[in-house]
């Protein structure tokens, strides 16, 4: 494999200011949160394992099972939804995205069917209600009207931290 040597030698050496060898490397120069002033966008993943189909809301986890939550000041650019397994009802259910307090903060409730929660045409989308979180707080997904008899999603959200 072609090697670049020169690249590699930058990346190696440490930066040189005025003829002097600085303490600063490369590393010391990557963009984080305090340097963009709490512009930089996060992502969450959270799922719903399809464990309980029943109706009420779902607190969602992290992708290993545990608890997760939205910080407090967050400020949600856009989410997606994505069923991995497809939500089937013998009814006419609804689910909807939201967080504790307000369950339709993202997604109000929608059929299980629509193309909004259809995994082929899942895309990111702006909240359809509260976007700023003011308190650190759990997502939920809803499930209404009447119980799912199949069905998982991966629920991805991007959002801004304030403090």
């Amino acid at each position: 494999m072609a090697q670049n040597r020169k690249f590699q030698d930058f990346i190696e050496t440490n930066m040189l200011q005025t003829g002097a060898v600085s303490t600063v490397k490369i590393a010391d120069n990557a963009v984080t949160e305090p340097k963009v002033g709490g512009q930089q966008i996060h992502t969450l993943k959270f799922v719903f394992d399809g464990s309980s189909l029943t109706t009420g809301a779902k607190t969602l986890t992290s992708p290993t099972g545990t608890a997760q939550t939205l910080p407090a000041g967050a400020i949600v650019v856009d989410f997606m939804l994505d069923a991995d397994v497809p939500f089937a009802s013998s009814g006419s259910a609804t689910v909807a995205l939201g967080i504790t307090g307000t369950a339709d903060a993202f997604l109000g409730a929608t059929a299980f069917d629509n193309a909004a929660v259809v995994r082929a045409t899942s895309h990111f989308k702006r909240p359809s209600g509260t976007s700023i979180i003011n308190s650190e707080s759990s997502v939920l997904l809803t499930i209404a009207t009447a119980a799912l008899t199949a069905g998982g999603a991966s629920v991805y959200i991007n959002y801004i931290e304030t403090l």
